[in-house]
């Protein structure tokens, strides 16, 4: 899958943005499939390949109580 990166944007943010989850798994492929890309900061509206997102990454969606 293909994306454009928004100004000011990281890799790690990107991700985050497409998929709700920054793990380390997720961004070493973002990486493999990006080879070109040395450097965890974007240009904008720069074309990048995204992997596609597997059941088993990490993904929680636990509420964190902070107040109580």
């Amino acid at each position: 899958m293909k994306t454009r990166a928004k100004p000011y944007e990281t890799v790690n943010t990107l991700l985050y943005r497409v998929f709700g989850v920054d793990c380390d798994d997720l961004e070493e492929e973002f990486y493999r499939l990006n080879p070109t890309q040395n450097t965890p900061f974007l240009r904008a509206n720069q074309e990048i390949e995204l992997p596609y997102l597997e059941e088993d990454l990490e993904t929680t969606s636990d509420d964190i109580i902070v107040w109580t």
